[in-house]
């Protein structure tokens, strides 16, 4: 994985090895900078994922998701986020750290009150756990517990 790229819009190349045949590395913009990345096998399948942690430039810096699934070993297929709504949304302002802890996704941000300012969250921590499932042309994380401190 590589970012490439001067100020907030970079070139994220993803490569694969070890493949046969090799996987044909992939090219997209991102708007932010990488912070982290992951290797994970969050289904279970024995194939692994690819997960890239991107932090949007400006005072929120939100998190965005570049992921992709390992489909028979040959090709590399997106990895859909389920959008933040709800009840989980609430007090969201950005900031999100993202981490594999054992077969979750977690999504870490602060949780901000009416009345406080970007920079200050009072309203404690959220913590959202997202399981790896099939969806009808890729693979979604689905939000599967919420935990807040």
């Amino acid at each position: 994985m590589q970012a490439t790229g001067e100020g907030s819009k970079q070139q994220l190349t993803i490569t694969t090895s070890g493949t046969k045949p090799p996987i044909k590395p992939i090219r997209r913009s991102i708007n932010g900078q990488v912070v982290g990345t992951e290797v994970a096998d969050l289904n279970g399948n024995g194939l692994p994922e690819i997960y890239v942690f991107v932090q949007a430039a400006g005072s929120g810096s939100y998190g965005e998701l570049v992921a992709y699934a390992a489909i028979k070993g040959s090709k590399l297929s997106p990895i859909v986020l389920q959008e933040l709504t709800g009840a989980p949304a609430n007090g969201y302002r950005g900031h999100d750290q993202f981490l594999v802890v054992e077969s979750c996704l977690v999504r870490r941000f602060p949780i901000h009150k009416p009345g406080d300012s970007n920079a200050k969250a009072t309203g404690g921590l959220r913590q959202i756990c997202y399981k790896l499932k099939a969806g009808n042309a890729s693979w979604i994380l689905r939000p599967t517990s919420v935990l807040e401190f």
